[in-house]
């Protein structure tokens, strides 16, 4: 146990440098509480893990990661293991005159597609990285099935998060799901297939009591915890990385005003491939990964013949054609074309812009017509 966790204050816990170092203190002086790092590094932070942070939005979710995946990357703190991270972040440098592009830290690679993140996890694993993903601001573009009255609600996207979190050990991969949002899927008692091995929150009143226990008079804003471990609350401190590029002279930071928003990927049969996996033995499991991201692109599928029938058939109700002539017309009950224009949310009726455009002429109103072009043309001056 370093001082610290023994109760004790280190004489320089209040030295800084800049904003670039919280303290001059060695990182595992002051990383855990309870816990030794190395234990914890063991225990929760390995391939086939899934941490889940979650927090109303401006509490620095966002900062814990850039401060773990920063502490993680350092090679000297990680003995044995060679950490990449793929991240939906955006990163920017900022040079001693102040001036920033982006630009990414090593060891950290962006993306904005599933395609492009799992070809680049295959390209890492096969270079020896042990691999993390950071999918931020989920909230932004993941559907929650609980928040649908018990309605299964979804989307192709938020099915394939779900799935990379399911089979992240047969994957190898940790991963690391960030939102605003509690979703159920994601909370670690939940005994779904999703559910986080380490859930990390917010609280300042238990972070305000766990510095007051640990007789340590440290700024506040400066360390992060989760109560989801066994052996208790984990401290680590804001790395240079999670300091906003005012703070400091040189370095680099990540985009406060939010993550790049992830697609699929361009014909990408993402849902065909997650059926296969558990067909699949795990040493076998990147062979497939491969063998759909190298397949051809998929066409955009046409649109079947009910659904143009369906298409047809509500022009041809707008412009006043009976159900009989259009079931006559398109060989298609009635009732199937109805029920199909509504479930589309078209309205099954004559269309309220053209009323009566094509409405049928009556004789007795041709008869009039003919009467009346009559009377003009005899009155008209020869």
């Amino acid at each position: 146990m370093n001082q610290v966790q023994k109760g004790g204050v280190p004489p320089v816990i209040e030295s800084y440098l800049d904003g670039e170092q919280v303290q001059i203190r060695p990182f595992l002086e002051q990383a855990f509480w309870k816990e030794d790092w190395h234990q914890a590094l063991t225990r929760y932070f390995q391939p086939g893990m899934h941490h889940y942070f979650w927090a109303e939005s401006g509490m620095g979710k966002t900062s814990v990661t850039v401060s773990l995946m920063q502490t993680l990357l350092n090679t000297e703190l990680t003995p044995g293991r060679k950490w990449a991270f793929l991240t939906n972040q955006f990163f920017s440098f900022q040079d001693e005159e102040g001036n920033a592009k982006t630009s990414y830290p090593k060891g950290v690679h962006h993306y904005n597609s599933v395609k492009w993140m799992l070809t680049k996890i295959r390209e890492l694993k096969g270079q020896g990285f042990d691999v993390a993903v950071i999918i931020d601001d989920m909230e932004r573009f993941f559907v929650d099935n609980d928040r649908h009255n018990g309605k299964k609600k979804t989307d192709p996207l938020s099915d394939a998060i779900r799935n990379l979190v399911k089979y992240r050990k047969k994957l190898g991969i940790m991963v690391w799901t960030v939102s605003d949002r509690d979703y159920g899927d994601f909370e670690d008692y939940s005994t779904r297939q999703c559910a986080s091995d380490v859930m990390w929150c917010t609280d300042f009143d238990v972070r305000n009591k766990l510095a007051h226990s640990a007789k340590v008079r440290f700024p506040i804003r400066d360390y992060w915890y989760t109560c989801s471990v066994d052996e208790g609350n984990l401290i680590i401190p804001r790395t240079s990385w999670a300091y906003e590029h005012q703070e400091k002279k040189k370095g680099f930071f990540y985009d406060r005003e939010g993550a790049s928003v992830i697609k699929i990927g361009d014909g990408f049969d993402i849902a065909g491939m997650f059926d296969t996996f558990d067909q699949t033995p795990t040493v076998e499991i990147w062979d497939k990964v491969t063998k759909y991201l190298e397949a051809p692109a998929e066409k955009p599928a046409s649109k079947s013949s009910l659904d143009r029938d369906t298409e047809i058939a509500g022009k041809l109700k707008n412009i006043g054609l009976t159900d009989e002539a259009i079931e006559w017309v398109l060989s298609v009950p009635k009732t199937t074309l109805r029920r199909h224009v509504e479930k589309s949310g078209e309205v099954w009726g004559v269309s309220d812009r053209q009323p009566f455009m094509f409405r049928k002429v009556k004789a007795s109103e041709r008869l009039q017509v003919l009467a009346d072009s009559k009377e003009e043309t005899s009155e008209t001056p020869s």
